[in-house]
């Protein structure tokens, strides 16, 4: 009997802890492993992370890796939903060598591994498989990475011939994710898998962004899918940010939910439909998406705030292609501003005086301190300009309600610059119409949130106990007010340089 050789494997990993493995001794010449680090900013070496990103999107990243490296070898992504540890590795080489796959008259294209509970380990493809210069990648990424039964009815409609390899795990207390998954992911990869699947048999190609939570996340979402290439042909929003994607993206198609808003303190309970973002898909969103179209969901808890990415280029990642998260840097920023001490390369341009304050920021910690409000104002008239304010009411100022998204625009234009808070119109004002914006940052994460654009410019005092999370009383000083935002003298002073160097 003729005896068999080992066959090679290059095997690609999510080496989201920043400890890479070291191979087993006897593996060494038959296996070549790759370590693929988790980048946390701009700049790092290695696959972007990103909160919206579900399994599949990290396992389209890491088959991209193993097409571009693979010889002759077959090829296996473990899986990223998975903390696979370096025995199992060991024992899916193994199964490579042992079950004969590599032979000639082999049909498999694909290798599902699973362990006795039917998770899955690794992806295995074939060398003729990876040698295919175009791999249906937009398909690829609905991958559910915790249903293994959907996945292989999945790659099976894409065509390729799938097998299922059991393999006997030693006993372990339960996983651990190799990412950080919000609660509910399982669940919102399977939906999205099962998704993919009915739109291919019905023989469509349609793809939904699902982005249900507040205006600034819906806008940024929105210039994620224009500046990406990305599948996605359609949005599904709350009917109160409807318009936000009909300004901004007319072309897309539009699908509202209906009902009560999500996560706008309507309710205080934690575990209820409208403060879970999983209950709220079950329950609001899924019941009218079309039977016959895919979803891709934008998920809107703040895991954003674990990396230096902007949340538009987490998104970007998330629906687009590799380096699209590149098109969406962050905002320039100043901390502890004094305009006499510091020199300002990239101060906004404001042309006139006319200038529109909003205080408010969604909840207490993000709305600038009552008592500084007026100081504000004040500062403004004694600099010469003329403020006004969108929302709040002053007595001898000109205020503004906010009516509708139309309204709000032809009364940003009306001004010359906008002062306000991390929120939906400071969002617009920048991103949608190159309005000179002054966005002061308290206690959410300037690094997430302050998006580049032209004449925009974020400001905080730099405290390094920002970003908190918390929403209603300050953990470090108490109060309602937080004492990262830049007080109103410092702020009045810089909108005059802003004048000056116009």
């Amino acid at each position: 009997m003729m005896r068999r050789h080992p066959v090679p494997v290059l095997a690609v990993r999510l080496d989201a802890d920043g400890r890479p493995w070291r191979l087993l001794p006897e593996g060494i010449h038959e296996l070549r492993l790759i370590n693929a680090p988790v980048a946390r900013a701009p700049g790092e070496i290695g696959v972007p992370y990103s909160f919206t990103a579900l399994p599949g999107r990290y396992l389209m990243a890491l088959l991209h890796i193993l097409q571009s490296e693979h010889g002759s070898e077959w090829g296996l992504v473990l899986n990223p939903a998975l903390d696979v540890q370096p025995d199992e590795l060991s024992a899916m080489r193994a199964d490579f060598w042992e079950s004969g796959v590599q032979n000639a008259d082999s049909t498999a294209d694909v290798i599902l591994f699973l362990d006795y509970d039917e998770q899955i380990l690794g992806y295995g493809w074939s060398s003729k498989v990876l040698e295919v210069a175009s791999l249906p990648f937009d398909d690829l990424r609905f991958l559910s990475g915790v249903d293994a039964a959907v996945d292989a009815k999945l790659l099976s409609k894409l065509g390729f011939q799938v097998q299922k390899r059991m393999l006997r795990t030693p006993p372990r207390s339960p996983r651990l994710p190799a990412l950080m998954q919000f609660r509910g992911m399982g669940a919102i990869s399977r939906y999205s898998a099962a998704s993919r699947l009915a739109m291919l048999h019905a023989g469509k190609n349609e793809t939904l962004a699902v982005v249900t939570h507040h205006a600034g996340d819906v806008l940024l979402a929105v210039k994620a899918i224009q500046y990406s290439r990305t599948p996605v042909t359609g949005f599904v929003v709350h009917e109160a940010y409807a318009d936000v994607v009909r300004l901004m993206a007319p072309d897309l198609r539009l699908i509202e939910v209906k009902g009560p808003l999500p996560a706008r303190g309507e309710v205080t309970s934690p575990a209820h439909a409208l403060n879970d973002e999983i209950l709220y898909f079950e329950r609001f969103v899924l019941p009218i998406l079309p039977d016959d179209v895919s979803f891709l969901f934008m998920r809107p808890c703040r895991g954003y705030m674990h990396a230096d990415y902007t949340l538009a280029s987490q998104i970007a990642f998330g629906l687009g292609q590799s380096d699209d998260e590149l098109n969406f840097p962050a905002g320039a920023l100043l901390e502890a501003p004094d305009p006499f001490t510091q020199q300002y390369s990239s101060l906004p341009q404001v042309r006139g005086r006319r200038i529109l304050l909003h205080f408010d920021g969604g909840w207490p910690l993000k709305v600038y301190p009552p008592e500084w409000q007026r100081e504000l104002i004040d500062a403004l008239r004694s600099k010469g300009f003329e403020p006004s304010v969108l929302g709040n009411t002053f007595p001898d100022v000109p205020s503004h309600a906010f009516t509708d998204l139309a309204a709000l625009k032809s009364l940003l234009q009306e001004h010359d610059a906008l002062i306000g808070m991390d929120s939906f119109p400071c969002h617009f004002a920048s991103q949608a119409l190159k309005l000179p914006t002054l966005c002061l940052y308290a206690s959410t994460r300037v690094e997430n949130l302050a998006h580049a654009a032209s004449d925009y410019l974020a400001l905080e005092q730099g405290l390094t106990c920002s970003p908190c999370g918390e929403r209603y009383v300050c953990p470090r000083f108490g109060g309602t007010a937080c004492r990262n935002f830049v007080p109103p003298a410092a702020v009045a002073e810089l909108m005059e340089q802003c004048l000056i160097r116009a």
